[in-house]
């Protein structure tokens, strides 16, 4: 990858990390807020839930995502962009177009997700 082509990575991998920040800080801002929840309806007490389980699942992405970007800025300084963490074989193109900060080919992402099927949480 060209030096250009690094630096329009990285900047494009900062803008990411920036706005899933701004997410998690919105997201868990609103979880930090006092409970809204007295003198609804059991309705409306269940949307306040439902808002809040929407809250949590959000927040836990972004984090996820926020260490993936990470770990992708990392692997980028390092000079090891684009190679799979589990083969060590080139990620394609069009994988990293689709998901920058991939870590692993299409092989061993399915190969890993397939061994953690069931586990709860699991991205």
């Amino acid at each position: 990858m060209s030096h250009t082509g690094k630096d329009q990575l990285r900047g494009w991998l900062q803008r990411r990390m920036a706005e899933v920040n701004r997410i998690a800080g919105q997201r868990a801002s609103r979880l930090q807020q006092p409970a809204a929840g007295c003198g609804l309806s059991e309705s409306g007490a269940e949307a306040v839930d439902l808002d809040t389980d929407i809250d949590v699942v959000t927040l836990d992405m972004t984090t996820y995502v926020a260490a993936a970007i990470e770990r992708a800025l990392e692997r980028l300084a390092a000079g090891r962009y684009g190679v799979c963490d589990e083969c060590g074989e080139q990620i394609p193109e069009v994988r990293l177009s689709a998901l920058p900060f991939a870590a692993r080919c299409i092989d061993c992402q399915r190969t890993l997700e397939s061994s953690h099927r069931g586990n709860v949480g699991r991205l």
